[in-house]
């Protein structure tokens, strides 16, 4: 992945020469100094080599002197990933970070990290202290767009300011995204294009001349100069690029008829000094500046060469001296070479137009035949490697080949090694052209999937192939078509899904940000912006086409509990637990207005048509007047409390609804209540009113009592406004129906649950059109666009999710369970499934049995009323089952018949395991006690007491005679089930025991926890052997592979793990949709269960344990090389590996593990021959020693010529190292820049880190 800190210290140093701009760095002044506490926008504008750039970098020369950092970014198209917004955003909140430790957040997200973190210094720094803090950017019209020309300025300039934090920006004037910035109203614009800055341009270029001028030997003439200004017309960069020209001519050519007009002259007389050079000369140059132009970040001489096969040595210094007016040489890493980019990208544009459409398209043919040919041969160097990567795709677009498109976009080695370069936006990005070129479905799915897929891409790119491929799977594609459509450099993946889950393309984003429960949404009139509101106490402004956060509302002092948009577009309204509505402007996020006065919390809140009144409720329904400010007479008339509220879309009607169960519809002028409209038996919890009026829906429940039963079923009810008739019911919800919404074209109804789903449902015919899951807790909100084509959901699982109703289709999937998987077994033979999933009411139990191979049901063995749990034996052929009456219940999974009913259990019981005889049942109930049953005759055996809290699971011992059982006070008990003693007692977890299991040799337990890690147990001793960590959530079951070789955990985290059982380490990952409720393994097939009702059937061909397979699994083994004088330094970088070693990748050593005694240079020769990888720890004490330099070094360089090892050179002190013999290999961190002068040091120890995974990935690739 790309650090985050970019150093422009060279594009900054092009514009030393800082002449005669007082003026405009005062006006900057003012604009910045008048803006008071309130953030604001300085936009400087002007063409092309205006001086907008040099006028930042000076602004930021002078803050520097003052003492004053200032984060800053240079937008520069085509230069690294420099002008990729995620880039910029991710720049910036480095720098920010730099400033104010204090408030960098190492899990936020990339999307929202910038806004929070502003949000963050305003509050907690800049308010507290009096200060402010300024972001410069300069280049927004150099900004990157996607492939559908989508403005890039949102995803890293914030919507809206946070109070003192402002923004000085620079751009063309004519770049047509502009206007997003301009429409503010605390920007104040400096258009040096405009007639009241011409005579400030012409005194900076006069200024120039006369500090250049006497340098000149002899003098310029005085008439030349003045010439000069004048043919410059205020450009500086006119100026500057004459000057060089100048130098370069002989004195008698120095003439004032000799001097072009304007930039763009200038340029013209370049070419045409070009074009008199004789004609293969002439040639040699348009080929090497051609390709500069066509290349997206700046190309070493080397690679200028060889995509032309100039073999003359002296073709490339031919090259520079005739191009090198057009050229900016800048330094590289790689080789200790310079690199090459156009001066100016104005220069880059006068080329491209010379050369024409016809010629750059064959100049970007040539780069992808050489720079960025993928795959990338072996043995090329890693400034091929990462270039490829980063724009193989770029150049086959630019090339208009479409075939090439078409097999790269289809490359999973490609897209993942894109992804780790630059992030999972910008493989977005790529897919998105690549399937908007071609016009190709598949390339469009697979867009789609990894869109779908990119919360997960993000943190792990290797997890690319896996992820990708269970989603096309998902989709429908059969096993053969994804092995024929997607090309897998390391073959399928190791664990893979056998056949389909349910995955929904309907979703199309996730917003991430709150740090509280959803409780409600809204679109924008315009549908581009959704505004949520948490109990975190704020509110959150979005952009719906990149999901990206534009601003934070912070005023509130507890929980916001709705929102509200006004029909122009301009305002929020919010209603909050502090008993108060605030009003708020969208745009600038400024509070325009607090309403206070509220008798309770106030729970519902809307805009009138006319944006005048607010409508609310605070256990009465009142109105405010926003133009008198005055609080109107309430409308009284409920007897009981109003859960829901919405305004008829004439503005003169609000319909109400309330805990009694009715429905009441007021003018509200007036206040009158017009009419009552009562069906529903218990409370009405939403409502809304569809578009013409005529209709409302409302949500409520029903209760029905079945002989001693009572059932609540969760209903929707369509009514006529007008006579209060009941058009339909709508019933399918499982469990409280919190919100509902109805189309802008009147023919849909959306409602959200506790349920976790979101429900779409015709008006007309009162039939479901679809169920949109996806959300892992209660859905409490939703609103649809005003286009009708997407809906917004809000969650108590802190997130709300964008989906695309137009798209919407349910993917093949095994069976469309209603809700979890709570249990599941394979057979023996691998050949059947018996799976056991609580239904739609989430009380009771049912049963299938399914034929493993084929994915088709065999069986279904009905419902469990009651049940809410269950155990399958170990060979799939009984299952037991808790029943309400404290029984449990035997079945035959053949014949669905009840084999026996036992009874014995005082209170409910709520877990069990079946020995693996399948003769005993050992049970546990909620009065903490175990009891061990004769499954043949139904009798009690024996009861194991003497818990002191509730039991979570329990599992027989390979021979039934020990019992573990898991607890709720984070410990687990060992029993002998002859005797009932108590054996032991394992402590360690530091939360409540999910799951429990012994291995298939009876030696070790493993348990899984709430605390988010798997725990191995030695039986005989009870002795903790290891803690596996790294799931991020809740682990909720565990197993043991059948050759005890591996260990699958299933958690909250929507992850499944497989993990190595000798070395504890993680293998491999299975990344779901939902939390993972139970998993079973057996034969190389993997089986789980997640809350969404999927069933996931998995071919396992996991990593075996180090030792039984390739060596490719074994660490690699590091050696580092460095100066006694770096050991602290060498100990940073330790630790920074520290996680490398841990996932048993890394085995590292250097002088300081040699024992006394040991002969060490031996030792030092015995290491560094065995070494695969080896670190130079370059500073000048490095090169300045003898036995680092001469003898170690010169060895590693050998051993690596002879691709025996890969040597890294890490430069950790500013030291000239670029002509030592391992200068041609690229250095580490980026860029080469020493470590020590990173601004946060963690940075550059993070990048050496990645670099050093990179390499140890390559190295074990390339031994499979």
């Amino acid at each position: 992945m790309p650090a985050d800190l970019i150093d422009f210290g060279i594009e900054r140093s092009r514009h030393e020469h800082f002449f005669g701009r007082e003026d405009v760095l005062a006006a900057i002044d003012r604009h910045l100094d008048g803006a008071g506490a309130s953030g604001r926008w300085v936009l400087v504008t002007g063409g092309p080599g205006m001086g907008k750039s040099a006028i930042l970098s000076r602004w930021l020369d002078v803050q520097e002197q003052r003492g004053r950092r200032t984060p800053h970014h240079f937008i520069r198209r085509d230069v690294m990933d420099w002008d990729r917004p995620e880039a910029v955003a991710r720049s910036l909140s480095a720098q920010i970070e730099a400033l104010y430790p204090a408030q960098k957040d190492p899990e936020a997200r990339p999307e929202s990290r910038l806004i929070e973190l502003l949000a963050k210094v305003s509050k907690h720094e800049l308010a507290p202290r009096g200060e402010r803090l300024v972001l410069v950017v300069d280049g927004l019209d150099e900004a990157r767009s996607d492939g559908a020309g989508q403005n890039p300025l949102p995803g890293f300039l914030p919507y809206a300011l946070p109070p003192r934090v402002h923004a000085l920006c620079a751009s063309r004037p004519q770049y047509p995204h502009l206007g997003w910035l301009e429409s503010r109203g605390n920007v104040r614009q400096i258009d040096l294009d405009a007639p009241e800055w011409t005579g400030s341009n012409e005194q900076a270029c006069r200024a120039f001349w006369g500090d250049q001028a006497p340098r000149f030997t002899p003098r310029l003439d005085p008439r030349l100069v003045e010439e000069a200004v004048a043919r410059a017309e205020g450009n500086l960069l006119y100026a500057v690029k004459l000057r060089e020209w100048l130098e370069e001519q002989p004195r008698e050519q120095r003439r004032v008829e000799r001097l072009p007009r304007g930039l763009s002259g200038f340029l013209e007389q370049i070419w045409q000094q070009l074009r008199s050079l004789p004609r293969e000369q002439f040639g040699l140059v348009v080929n090497g500046l051609g390709l500069i132009c066509a290349a997206r970040e700046a190309l070493p001489l080397e690679e200028i060469e060889a995509a032309w096969g100039w073999n003359d040595v002296e073709a490339g210094e031919d090259f520079l001296r005739a191009a090198r007016a057009l050229l900016l040489e800048e330094p590289a890493s790689w080789r200790g070479a310079r690199a090459y980019r156009p001066y100016h990208e104005a220069f880059r544009a006068f080329v491209a137009e010379k050369l024409g459409p016809k010629r750059m398209a064959e100049l970007h043919r040539r780069l992808l035949e050489t720079t960025a040919r993928w795959p990338v041969a072996e043995g090329e160097s890693d400034f091929r490697r990462r270039y490829a990567a980063r724009h193989a795709i770029a150049h086959a677009l630019a090339a208009g080949e479409r075939e090439k498109v078409r097999g790269l976009c289809r490359d999973l080695g490609l897209l993942e090694a894109l992804c780790r370069e630059d992030g999972s936006a910008a493989l977005e990005e790529a897919l998105s052209l690549g399937a908007k070129e071609l016009g190709d479905g598949d390339v469009d799915l697979l867009h789609r999937a990894v869109r779908a897929e990119s919360h997960w891409i993000r943190q792990e790119p290797e997890a690319l192939p896996e992820l990708v491929y269970n989603r096309l799977r998902s989709a429908g594609w059969e096993a053969e078509r994804i092995a024929r459509t997607l090309h897998f450099p390391r073959g399928l993946p190791k664990i893979r899904l056998r056949h389909p889950v349910r995955m929904w393309t309907a979703e199309e984003r996730t917003l991430h940000g709150h740090s509280g429960w959803v409780e409600s949404c809204a679109f924008s009139p315009d549908g581009q912006h959704i505004v949520s509101a948490s109990t975190d106490r704020t509110l959150k402004v979005w952009d719906v086409a990149t999901g990206q956060l534009h601003s934070t509302l912070e005023g509130h002092s507890d929980s916001v509990r709705a929102c509200a948009i006004s029909l122009d577009g301009q305002r929020i309204v919010s209603a909050s637990a502090d008993r108060t509505l605030k009003v708020w402007d969208l745009a600038t996020g400024q509070l325009l207005s607090t309403l206070e006065g509220h008798s309770a919390s106030v729970q519902t809140c809307a805009f009138s048509l006319d944006g005048q009144r607010i409508v609310f409720w605070d256990m009465t329904l009142k109105v405010w007047d926003l133009a008198t400010g005055q609080l109107l007479a309430p409308l009284e008339d409920h007897a009981h409390s109003i859960n829901a509220c919405s305004i008829n879309p004439d503005g003169q009607r609000i319909v109400s609804a309330t805990m009694d169960g009715t429905l009441k519809v007021w003018d509200v002028a007036t206040g009158q209540l017009l009419s009552t409209i009562e069906g529903h038996a218990s409370r009405v919890k939403a409502c809304a009113i569809s578009p013409d009026g005529e209709r409302i829906v409302s949500a409520s429940s029903e209760i029905t009592r079945d002989n001693m039963t009572l059932k609540v079923w969760d209903t929707l009810k369509v009514w006529d406004v007008a006579t209060g008739q009941l058009l339909s019911t709508l019933e399918d919800h499982a469990s409280q129906v919190n919100a509902c919404a109805i189309s802008p074209d009147g023919q849909r109804i959306v409602s959200t649950s506790n349920d976790r789903t979101i429900k779409v449902w015709d008006v007309a015919t009162g039939q479901l059109l679809s169920t949109l899951k996806g959300h892992s807790a209660s859905v409490q909100a939703c609103a649809i666009s005003p286009d009708g084509q997407r809906i917004v959901s809000a969650s108590w699982d802190m997130t709300l999710k964008v989906w695309n109703v137009t798209t919407e289709q349910l993917l093949s999937a095994l069976e469309d369970h209603s809700a979890s998987v709570q249990a599941c077994a394979i057979s023996p033979d691998g050949q059947r499934i018996t799976l056991a999933f609580t239904d739609r009411t989430l009380n009771n139990m049912a049963l299938k049995v399914w034929d493993a191979v084929t994915g088709q049901p065999l069986s279904a063995l009905g419902h469990f009323r009651g049940g809410s749990a269950c155990v399958i034996s170990p060979d799939g052929q009984r299952i037991v089952s808790t029943s309400m009456d404290r029984t449990l219940k035997i079945w035959d999974v053949a014949t669905g018949q009840l084999l026996s009913t036992l009874e014995g259990h005082s209170h409910l019981a709520h877990a069990y395991a079946i020995s693996p005889d399948g003769q005993r049942i050992v049970s546990a109930s909620t009065n903490r006690m175990l009891n061990v049953w004769d499954i043949a005759t139904g009798q009690l055996l024996s009861t194991l007491e003497g818990h002191s809290a509730s039991v979570n699971a329990c599992a027989f011992n390979p021979d039934g005679q020990r019992i573990v059982s898991a607890f709720t006070d984070r410990t687990l008990k060992v029993w002998d089930v002859v005797t009932g003693q108590l054996l032991s007692t394992l402590e360690g977890h530091s939360a409540s025991v999910n799951a429990c299991t012994f291995s298939p040799d009876g030696q070790r337990i493993v348990s899984a926890s709430w605390d988010e890690t798997l725990k191995v147990w030695d039986v005989t001793t009870g002795q903790l052997l290891s803690t596996l960590e790294g799931h991020a959530a809740s682990v909720n079951d565990c197993a043991f592979s059948s050759d005890e070789q591996l260990i699958v955990s299933a958690s909250d985290d929507s992850t499944i793990k497989i993990w190595n059982f000798d070395t504890r380490r993680c293998l491999d990952t299975v990344h779901g949709v939902g939390p993972f409720r139970c998993v079973c393994t057996s034969l190389g097939l993997l089986c789980a269960g997640d809350a969404n009702g999927n069933v996931w059937l998995l071919d396992s061909t996991a990593s075996k344990p180090e030792g039984r397979v390739s060596t490719t699994t074994r660490p690699v083994r590091l050696f580092f090389s460095y100066s006694h004088r770096d050991e602290a330094l060498r100990d940073e970088l330790e630790t920074h590996l520290a996680l490398l070693k841990r996932e048993g990748l890394l085995q590292s050593w250097h002088d300081r593990r040699i024992g006394a005694g040991d002969e060490w240079a031996s030792q030092i020769d015995t290491n560094l021959d065995e070494a695969e990888v080896i670190l130079l720890l370059v500073s000048a004490d490095f090169l300045a020693s003898d036995y680092c330099f001469d003898k170690e070094m010169k060895r590693a360089l050998a051993r690596h010529d002879a691709g025996q090892a890969r040597v890294i050179p890490v430069v950790l002190r500013k030291a000239d190292w670029r002509s030592a013999p391992f200068a041609r290999l690229l250095a580490l961190p980026k860029d080469g820049r020493p470590v020590t002068l990173w601004q946060d040091r963690d940075e550059a120890w993070t990048d050496v880190a990645l670099g050093i995974r990179r390499a140890i990935e390559t190295l074990r690739g390339r031994a499979e």
